[in-house]
Parts: C-alpha cells; structure tokens; sequence
C-alpha cells in the first residue's frame, strides 16, 4: 500500500503506472494528510460489524465512510470509482469543479473550475487500486473525470 508521503519504488512504479502521483526523484506530489483528524466516533476494529461504524477509506488518508457504504460498494472498478464519487462529493460540488483546477484547453475564455479535494481524490484512487489489480491511476482519474464531466452536463440549480 502506498502512503501519499511515502517514497515511490521502482515495483510501486510499475504497479501503478507512469502517472502515478510522484515526481521522477520520488516525492509525493499529493498533499499531506498528518494534519487531518479522524472523526472521535471512528472504530479500528477489524470487524465491522455495525453499519454506522466510520471506516477509513485509505489508511492515513483521512477519509471516512460508514462501514454500510463500504460493504455496499460494487466489485467493478469504474462503478465502484463513481460510487465513492458520489459518497464522498455533492452533486453541486462534482458539477463545479474539476479533478486538477487547472484551465482547460477547449475553454480559455472561460474561468478554470476549482480544484476538487486532492487528499478525498487520492483515496479514492489508491482505495480502488488497491481492490482491484488491473486499474491503474490513469484510469481511475480517467473515471474521475467522466463523472464530473457528466454532473456538469445534468447540473441544474
């Protein structure tokens, strides 16, 4: 499991692909998390048994979920992206921003979106990656982006 402060490894490397959040000298280019604290209702047991137990959805992320959606997430990765998106975002929120914030190519005369929590968006990535072997980060934000691209189109106020 990689830890977004962690160094990257040459097997991580070629686990995660070219696009994995790291720089080529091995620092994380994702934000640090030491500062974000769990709920005080939060649960580290191993079984789970209680639906309303807070689960972290990527250990040292910061990111909690019920225990009920987690069980209920679908085994398929591009679902199972889009089911943490819509667990973890608004729709509002999903419909205003974009993955990197930055300004997009096609749309110049337009203001860039902002930056959706980069911190929630790594633990989603790592989250699915870690579930399933065959995805890796350019695909998750690959699904990432569909979906906010999709809530802009639905969004209506």
């Amino acid at each position: 499991m990689l830890n977004p402060t962690q160094r990257c490894t040459s097997e991580q490397r070629s686990k995660y692909g070219k696009s994995m959040p790291f720089s080529t000298d091995g620092k994380s280019l994702l934000p640090s998390t030491k500062d974000v604290q769990p709920p005080h209702d939060v649960h580290k047991v191993k079984n789970h048994s209680d639906p309303n137990a807070m689960v972290e959805l990527e250990e040292g992320s910061g990111v909690f979920l019920t225990n009920a959606i987690i069980t209920r997430l679908t085994r398929d990765p591009k679902k199972m992206t889009q089911e943490l998106m819509t667990a973890l975002f608004s729709r509002e929120i999903m419909a205003k921003s974009s993955i990197t914030g930055k300004q997009a190519n096609s749309f110049k005369t337009l203001d860039p979106k902002p930056q959706l929590n980069p911190a929630i968006v790594s633990a989603i990535c790592f989250y699915v990656m870690n579930q399933f072997s065959t995805i890796n980060w350019k695909e998750v934000h690959a699904v990432i982006r569909s979906k906010l691209n999709n809530e802009a189109k639905l969004w209506k106020p």
